[in-house]
């Protein structure tokens, strides 16, 4: 595991360097893709941290599809408009991902662990949800 780690850290710096270096569309693609693919299990690894030893195993299916969504959106989305745009990066007032692993964490919760009640985040989330899927598909649409 440390070698996974560490081998990562090291591809991780190797491409910037390139990137950096070069400059050129297809290492910015690839630099980019790769460190929205590095950043995902960081991202899960700090969700579990914030919950309570009781939870964690309540959340374990939720953490799957928070992965998933997070890779579908932050890798493969993402990947697709670097690759059109020609390593042009579009910043995104709200990353769809984000209010939809909201959901899938709180409907995956019982009910005593619950921190917010369902209807409160299907009005908070629904909303966000909308407004970050109109920004990604103007940004598909300025390409």
């Amino acid at each position: 595991m440390t070698v996974l780690i560490a081998g990562s850290w090291v591809i991780l710096l190797v491409l910037g360097v390139l990137y950096a270096i070069t400059e050129h569309a297809v290492l910015s693609c690839v630099f980019r893709i790769y460190f929205a693919a590095f950043i995902i299990p960081v991202i899960l690894y700090l969700i579990t941290k914030g919950l309570k030893k009781e939870e964690k195993r309540l959340y374990k299916r939720a953490l799957w599809l928070c992965g998933i969504v997070l890779f579908l959106d932050l890798v493969v989305v993402e990947g697709i408009r670097l690759v059109l745009s020609g390593g042009i990066s579009t910043v995104l007032f709200l990353p769809a991902c984000a209010p939809i692993c909201l959901m899938v964490i709180v409907l995956c919760s019982k009910k005593e662990y619950r921190l917010i009640e369902r209807k409160v985040t299907f009005w908070v989330c629904i909303p966000l949800l909308i407004l970050s899927l109109y920004f990604e598909v103007l940004a598909f649409i300025q390409l």
